[in-house]
């Protein structure tokens, strides 16, 4: 450990006591041994003469100095030149022209080169192989994420995540055109195209339509002719009150369960029934 003679300065390297002496006491360079009258002309000195050795590579912008090409170069695009070069594929910018080509070929033209990971039950093809074992899901018949609500079984656990929703009761997407809200954007899209686009309109509830024919059916349930002779329920159609008759009042439960033997009125409860069998 050296100290300053001048001062209560201590440096474990002699260089660097000799360039405090130098800057704080005396004028004379502890590098070359040049003798300065002023503080800033030795600093200017030192900075321009011997700094200036271990970074060569000094920036035309401003005083900065590097001792890499490459870190002087990222310098100038990351603080002086302005990102003009845009990609026509993604939204980034670029400094340089040569690396814009070198993203394009790297991160688009990878993408559409890379092999296709095809499906050999449908054809559907997908870019990374992941995609494509889990979408295999789908056609295993293995349900193996179930819902605690309502015990219905998926293939795939954001398929689960999904339904979820419909329990949760939260619904974010509303419609900017009536009080109607929706837990899923597909369900505000298609409630919009049904409920507020068309140029056929129905004269009972006002309902608009975008084809005559939909009309046309949409106006017979306003007309329900064939009534219920066991309850107030009335229906447009007659399979829709031979149904509910079976359903309602028959007691009947048609679909049975191969596994246990259980029945049920409709073919979806059987069906998701089952699915606690496959688990």
């Amino acid at each position: 450990m050296s100290s300053c003679e001048f001062c209560d300065y201590l440096s474990t390297n002699e260089l660097d006591l000799q360039h405090h002496v130098s800057i704080r006491h005396l004028s004379i360079c502890p590098y070359c041994k040049e003798q300065f009258e002023h503080r800033q002309d030795i600093i200017h000195h030192i900075n321009k003469k011997h700094l200036a050795l271990e970074r060569p590579y000094t920036c035309e912008f401003c005083p900065k100095s590097f001792k890499q090409k490459g870190s002087l170069r990222r310098h100038i695009d990351s603080v002086h030149y302005v990102l003009r070069h845009k990609c026509a594929f993604c939204p980034k910018s670029f400094t340089r022209k040569v690396t814009l080509h070198c993203h394009i070929k790297e991160v688009h033209y990878a993408l559409r080169l890379r092999p296709l990971y095809k499906c050999n039950q449908c054809g559907r093809s997908f870019k990374q192989k992941f995609h494509l074992t889990r979408h295999l899901r789908t056609h295993s018949g293995v349900k193996q994420f179930q819902c605690e609500v309502c015990l219905r079984c998926f293939t795939q656990k954001q398929t689960l995540t999904r339904h979820l929703r419909t329990h949760s009761g939260v619904k974010h997407f509303k419609c900017d055109l009536c009080p109607s809200s929706f837990a899923f954007q597909h369900n505000l899209k298609r409630h919009k195209s049904i409920m507020h686009s068309g140029s056929f309109k129905c004269r009972a509830c006002g309902r608009p339509f975008q084809l005559k024919q939909d009309l046309k059916r949409h106006e017979q349930t306003h007309n329900k002719q064939f009534k219920c002779d066991l309850c107030p329920d009335s229906f447009t159609r007659q399979q829709n009150l031979t149904r509910h008759k079976r359903i309602m009042h028959s007691g009947e439960k048609p679909f049975k369960c191969r596994t246990c033997g259980r029945s049920f009125k409709l073919k979806q409860n059987l069906k998701r029934h089952e699915q606690t069998h496959l688990n």
